[in-house]
């Protein structure tokens, strides 16, 4: 089983990996930034001391994907235009649920979020193919952290489909 990233790991992983943001670094302070595709070459905003200003706002800024329902709503649309499927179920609160890592009931009582992808196909056999292999599912505390953890797997998934073909 893989380690599991931080939610500031895992928004930086989509961020490149799903939303092609690219690494780069800025022509006055020489300080990196990570930047959406579409992102103009001059973001800093430099202060009249000649430092950077740099906030929210800034191009750089990787939304909060694993930890902002709306953003995670981002990535559940990307991987729409990708073609898979978004089902995300939210517990109610104090509904008991079944660890992680084996099939016995809790001790406590948590609040659990699942999301899953499923690939969806065309009519060919090749896409039936990648349809069966391309389902991804999540557990995490949070909705935002669950769609961000199955979206990882469906990335990779998709990856690895597209490099191996017929799995």
């Amino acid at each position: 089983m893989s380690e599991k990233l931080t939610n500031q790991e895992l928004n930086v992983w989509l961020a490149e990996n799903l939303f092609g943001f690219q690494w780069r670094r800025s022509s006055v302070s020489g300080s990196r930034g990570l930047f959406p595709p579409d992102a103009v070459v001059e973001w800093y905003d430099e202060s009249a001391d000649g430092s950077e200003n740099i906030s929210i706002g800034h191009p750089s800024y990787v939304p909060d994907y694993s930890g902002n329902i709306s953003d995670a709503w981002k990535v559940i649309d990307q991987l729409r235009t990708k073609r898979w499927l978004a089902v995300v179920k939210d517990m109610p609160d104090g509904f008991p649920y079944l660890d992680d890592n084996d099939n016995t009931r809790a001790n406590k009582i948590f609040r659990r979020s699942c999301a899953q992808f499923q690939w969806m196909p065309r009519a060919d056999i090749e896409d039936t193919r990648k349809f069966i292999h391309s389902h991804t599912f999540s557990i995490a505390d949070t909705p935002a952290r669950a769609i961000c953890e199955a979206a990882k797997k469906a990335v990779e998934a998709d990856r690895k489909y597209s490099e191996k073909g017929d799995t």
